[in-house]
């Protein structure tokens, strides 16, 4: 084992299970060095891997690993009783898709593992305002958020957010159906660090929350299907979506060339790598136009995507490279 490289070792890394690759410390300093040097000791890592017993193994990890910091068990059959073994040495948290977990579950959470910074609950569908509550409240070091279809999470757990969780910078609200514009407008009004805000697929979502945005760093927007989203709602925010590097307004109807030129035409110095109409009739040559002149988005933009804009007539991939020379993806919406 001493032979195996430090650079192979790397590389199979994301293949071996949790367990075998546990037991790699003990065979080379080397790779015990590496592992120092990765934080291997205190990342479980099962996204890879399959057990027999599998509640039972991962509970016994759990049970023996106190020491972790960083756990991901996304799409692992666990439950509750899992969550129950986790410590206060963990910052990083990834439950996503795990659909046995309950509030309980949160709620233990809440209360054992108060310098988590970051949590993933992707589509967890027991889940509701209840736990989330007490995660916000108690969990007061969180930077990054994904509640990405959690249907049953609104306003009366998010309102919260902004009273304790002012370094928030990562939240998704993708498919959390029962959220409307009221927690929004709560979070515009604050002076707050968030730069990633998804908000695709919000059916109650009125978009009128972009009217008193203050002091945003917002560097990645996702509206896309928003059918209330439009120019005059553009306007009134563009002076606070100077940062954009990601805007995805995917079939947003009502948004047309004036809303890009609101965003871009004064913004010379955009850092805009990702852009995405897709479907929007609204849109034509005249925004490829805007975003042609101006510096910033052609020395940034990398991805763009204007299928199903049928006004957009030059669109050929051979013609956009032209005009933007470091892009390298054509569709963003599939």
């Amino acid at each position: 084992m001493e032979k195996l490289s430090i650079s192979s070792f790397e590389k199979l890394i994301p293949f071996i299970d949790y367990l075998t690759l546990y037991q790699f410390k003990y065979t080379s300093k080397n790779i015990m060095n590496k592992f120092k040097e990765l934080d291997l000791f205190n990342c479980l890592d099962l996204r890879n891997t399959k057990y027999k017993n599998e509640n039972n193994t991962i509970y016994t990890i759990l049970s023996k690993h106190k020491f972790l910091t960083k756990i991901i068990l996304e799409f692992r059959p666990i439950n509750d009783t899992h969550i129950y073994k986790f410590t206060n040495n963990i910052k990083y948290i990834n439950i996503n898709y795990c659909q046995n977990i309950t509030d309980s579950g949160l709620i233990y959470i809440s209360e054992n593992c108060l310098n988590l910074t970051h949590l993933e609950l992707y589509v967890l569908q027991n889940i509701t305002d209840k736990g989330l509550s007490q995660i916000i409240k108690n969990c007061s070091k969180l930077t990054y958020l994904n509640l990405s279809g959690c249907r049953h999470i609104g306003d009366e757990s998010l309102m919260l957010l902004t009273k304790y969780l002012p370094n928030l910078e990562f939240l998704d609200l993708t498919r959390c159906i029962l959220v409307t514009d009221e927690f929004l407008i709560e979070l515009a009004k604050k002076n707050i660090k968030l730069k990633h805000l998804n908000l695709y697929a919000l059916p109650e979502l009125k978009c009128t929350f972009l009217k008193y945005l203050n002091g945003y760093d917002i560097e990645f927007l996702d509206f896309c299907g928003n059918e209330y989203l439009n120019d005059e709602l553009f306007e009134n925010a563009s002076s606070h979506l100077k940062k954009l590097k990601s805007l995805n307004i995917s079939w947003c109807n009502m948004v047309t060339d004036k809303s890009i030129k609101f965003l871009f035409e004064n913004n010379n110095e955009s850092k805009l790598e990702l852009f995405s109409v897709h479907g929007i009739l609204g849109i034509t040559d005249e925004s490829i136009k805007i975003l042609e002149k101006n510096e910033g988005v052609v020395k940034n933009l990398n991805a763009i995507d204007i299928v199903a804009c049928i006004n957009v007539k030059n669109n050929s991939n051979e013609y956009l490279k032209k005009k933007f020379p470091k892009l390298e993806v054509f569709q963003v919406f599939f």
